[in-house]
């Protein structure tokens, strides 16, 4: 088991999530916003005062040292603001690797400041980032955001590569609900600081999301009108 975890909880925002996460696993973590998707990453990577117990490969991240730490977990956050005028190389470097990623085609950002770059490019040297120590675990926070389609599929085609190498598993946060089916081995449904529910068939999809699939898309649930009144 690369990832274990229990008890998990943050005033307001977790209370009491449990998960397990196998070698080889791409797990993607879906909900409405303030479900605790990212609450829940933050409780993982150890941000925050979440208590409960996460064990990465037999080890608590929390407790590791800065050297010993990207081995076990990398973090990529939501947001891709960077405010350091540092070039995008030394951006990837102080995540504790090289960017040798050439899926990422990366060759012609490194030397330039990554406050200059756009938010797609930024997207992808900051993924570079997370992925440079080639951790046991990566949690990644909406990583498709703010990339075209076609840098969406070859970062989750580059996610799934990674991954696939042996003794490492991805914990991915994402809203594309077709995405989700498309690449995870499971999906788990949060819902008011819980995982409510896994996969995205079954009524609780209806209720936690207020959508529903008719004839392959995705559509607002149509409620009942209520009753009118008579004068």
């Amino acid at each position: 088991m690369i990832l274990s975890a229990s008890s998990l909880s943050l005033p307001g925002r977790l209370s009491d999530v449990a998960l397990e996460i196998g070698e080889g696993e791409l797990v993607c973590l879906v909900g409405p916003n303030g479900s605790g998707k990212t609450s829940l990453l933050h409780a993982l990577a150890g941000i925050g005062a979440a208590t409960g117990m996460v064990s990465v490969g037999g080890k608590d991240p929390r407790r590791l040292g800065p050297a010993l730490r990207p081995g076990a977990l990398t973090y990529l956050p939501a947001t891709r603001d960077v405010a350091w005028p540092l070039l995008a190389r030394d951006l990837i470097a102080l995540g504790g690797g090289e960017a040798a990623f050439p899926a990422l085609e990366l060759a012609s950002l490194l030397d330039r400041r990554v406050d200059t770059l756009s938010t797609g490019e930024r997207s992808r040297v900051l993924i570079a980032r997370a992925l440079a120590p080639r951790p046991k675990l990566l949690l990644l926070d909406e990583p498709t955001a703010n990339l075209d389609p076609l840098w969406q599929i070859r970062l989750m085609a580059l996610v799934r590569a990674e991954i696939s190498r042996g003794g490492r598993a991805a914990l991915v946060a994402i809203h594309d609900l077709d995405a989700a089916a498309l690449y995870a081995d499971r999906i788990l449904v949060m819902d008011k600081g819980r995982i409510a529910a896994e996969g995205l068939d079954g009524p609780h999809i209806a209720r936690i999301f207020g959508v529903e699939r008719v004839d392959g898309a995705w559509r607002e649930v149509r409620r009942p009108a209520g009753p009118q009144s008579s004068r």
